[in-house]
């Protein structure tokens, strides 16, 4: 069966990358994911995502970051097992994490220390972000 997309073919999501996209149509190679393979093309370099959730019915992969942080607009291509789906993604500065202060500067190594973390578009609720420590 043909692949078929009934998904938008615009998306918008933040010049640091990691927004989460979801393609939706029907035919999606769930059985072998590595079936789908994700091409963004930017002014100088490529970037090809094929860490993807495949499902029958969508598939979910994160934007990859754009290196100079601006406004862009990227060219993307699905391909689905030789069926391609040409989309755009509009990278926007407004809807980009910033992070204007932390507190405490410092804290101890050996006792737990609420961090409070202040900026703009971190989410609407803790599950909407991740935030890693010293590499861990």
């Amino acid at each position: 069966m043909p692949l078929e997309v009934t998904s938008g073919s615009s998306f918008n999501g933040s010049a640091a990358g990691g927004t989460l996209i979801t393609i939706t149509g029907q035919n999606f190679p769930e059985a072998d994911p590595s079936l789908a393979t994700l091409y963004f093309q930017f002014d100088d370099f490529n970037i090809t995502i094929d860490d993807c959730e495949v499902e029958r019915d969508s598939i979910t992969f994160r934007s990859p970051v754009v290196s100079n942080a601006t406004d862009d607009v990227v060219n993307a291509t699905l391909t689905v097992g030789g069926e391609s789906f040409d989309f755009i993604l509009n990278y926007q500065m407004s809807l980009t994490p910033t992070i204007s202060s932390v507190s405490p500067a410092l804290v101890s190594a050996v006792e737990p220390t609420l961090l409070t973390i202040t900026g703009t578009m971190l989410g609407d609720s803790a599950d909407d972000a991740e935030i890693t420590l010293a590499g861990d």
